[in-house]
């Protein structure tokens, strides 16, 4: 389950609305993923997989009464408490699809079946400063990803206790960088990883109503003990680099805007089976209310 692509809703560190918002759209990805449910349904080999292509829904929003919050996370949608410092709640995935996983992602010479992966969790985060010239934050994510119905061995069961701090920093209007480390704490330990991760981005403002962000990350994901599958100890280098235009009131639309979205995002395995690649365009319209 770890790292599959399901991307229908994205969030940015530190770039959150300052009034509530919903904003809609649609993209485009390309993938490469051995353990998505859009990559080949019957493998002769355990080699990379091959390319997939699909277009996928995009929305994201925020509404708060008074110290309350409802709000899009990834593909998660959040119910919390929240004050100036402090955000506690609790989340459940949008994606709960019955068709969200393979049931057995390392079949071979046979058409594999697809099953549900339910997954929900808590979230807490505290700012840590908030002032004009430099902000941080630090957030604990925790995910528990339940299999309906898991037909791997004992040893690559993926039902998990998912553990992720991380730290989001801003420096003056513009910096961005954050660090990230995670464990997944799977039933079957050849699925069990750690992996960490270092990001830094920049907004550019063109104008009052355009800007740019752009956001690069890098790290490293180590599973824990050898796959016996594919008899080797699976480790990745991940790299991440992402594209953010928004064009605030366009053609005189007050209280509206118009974001575009790229990403290009490569896992670099020592397997060729565990290689993942994603390009994805998105674009929206936001309404601020």
């Amino acid at each position: 389950m770890k790292k599959i692509l399901l991307t229908t809703i994205m969030s940015l560190p530190l770039l959150a609305q300052s009034t509530n918002f919903i904003e809609i759209g649609i993209g485009s990805q390309k993938g490469t993923d051995n353990f998505h449910v859009e990559s080949t349904q019957n493998n002769t080999s355990y080699n990379t997989a091959d390319s997939f292509t699909n277009a996928i829904p995009y929305i994201q929003f925020e509404y708060s009464y008074k110290n309350f919050i409802t709000k899009t996370m990834q593909d998660n949608l959040l119910f919390a408490y929240k004050n100036r410092t402090l955000t506690a709640g609790l989340f459940t995935s949008i994606s709960n699809s019955k068709e969200s996983a393979w049931s057995n992602p390392y079949t071979l010479n046979t058409n594999k079946e697809k099953t549900k992966v339910s997954k929900s969790g808590a979230y807490l985060e505290y700012n840590i400063v908030q002032k004009a010239n430099y902000g941080s934050k630090v957030s604990y994510t925790y995910t528990k990803y339940d299999f309906e119905d898991d037909t791997t061995t004992s040893s690559l069961q993926r039902d998990a206790n998912d553990h992720t701090i991380k730290i989001d920093n801003r420096y003056k209007s513009n910096i961005l960088y954050n660090l990230s480390y995670n464990i997944h704490d799977a039933k079957g330990e050849q699925s069990s990883s750690k992996d960490y991760d270092i990001g830094a981005g920049y907004i550019y403002n063109v104008n009052k109503q355009f800007n740019l962000v752009v956001l690069a990350n890098i790290g490293k994901t180590s599973y824990d003990t050898k796959n016996t599958i594919l008899n080797k100890k699976i480790e990745s280098t991940n790299t991440q680099f992402t594209v953010v235009s928004t064009w605030q009131n366009p053609f005189a639309l007050q209280n509206k805007y118009i974001k575009v979205i790229y990403r290009n995002s490569n896992e670099d395995a020592n397997h060729d089976f565990y290689d993942k690649k994603q390009q994805l365009a998105v674009v929206s319209m936001g309404f601020k209310f």
